[in-house]
């Protein structure tokens, strides 16, 4: 099973919330919504489909335990992923949590990979990307100690953006969705490749989709836009 709950007396269960996201956003709330990431033809339509601007994860982080393949799934998908955690968000969820682009959080959330206090270690890419995200040395501060910390310290190691409420997130979705949406792909797999290859390689990647933009229609709609000082109506094409 893909994704497994445990009880947790201490924190309160959630309830999924009303829908307060466009339709060309994807919500997924957490357990229930990530079933779908068992299918790999769920996955592959997800790619194809360019009317789906944002993929927003939320919901239930502290009653949930991800395998590899949920996380590295959501990772590997080229539409911008925001995350929003609310109250106690801990290691397979921590590690769901890193795969997303962005991730806003609430007053009350915390964080904690405490593997090494149960004789484990992550499994799910947590020691790669936790290292790429806040760096070599706050990495072996969490995964070392165990800490579990709170809101204003993930904000200040940089494992969150911010601080926020699901309004804000939609704020946020709201604008990322006016972008072209082919250019806002292009732009997070360049930023993604950059923590795998050199500078140099990675610059000659960012350059090269730059041209690619240059042949879609979303880009001639959008320098015309500009010019005439119009919203541009982008179309995936």
């Amino acid at each position: 099973m893909l994704v497994k709950m445990f009880k947790d007396k201490n924190m309160p269960e959630q309830k999924p919330q009303k829908n307060i996201f466009a339709s060309n956003v994807m919500s997924l709330f957490l357990p229930n919504d990530f079933q779908s990431f068992r299918d790999s033809d769920f996955i592959e339509s997800l790619i194809n489909d360019f009317s789906i601007r944002v993929v927003v994860v939320h919901g239930n982080w502290h009653s949930c335990e991800f395998d590899h393949s949920i996380i590295k799934r959501l990772s590997e998908i080229p539409i911008p992923v925001v995350a929003f955690i609310e109250g106690y968000c801990r290691d397979e969820s921590l590690e769901l949590c890193l795969a997303a682009d962005i991730r806003i959080a609430s007053a009350d959330a915390s964080f904690q990979l405490g593997y090494v206090n149960q004789g484990r270690m992550p499994k799910n890419g947590a020691t790669q990307r936790l290292a790429r995200i806040v760096g070599r040395g706050q990495a072996m501060r969490l995964l070392l100690s165990g800490e579990c910390i709170d809101v204003s310290e993930s904000i200040r190691v940089g494992l969150v953006e911010s601080i926020g409420t699901l309004e804000d997130v939609s704020a946020l979705v709201e604008s990322i969705c006016k972008a072209a949406p082919i250019a806002a792909r292009y732009a997070k797999e360049s930023v993604n490749y950059s923590q795998e290859l050199s500078f140099l390689q990675s610059h000659r990647l960012e350059n090269d989709l730059s041209i690619l933009l240059q042949s879609t229609e979303d880009r001639e709609k959008g320098l015309r836009s500009y010019f005439n000082k119009e919203t541009p109506d982008f179309q995936s094409e």
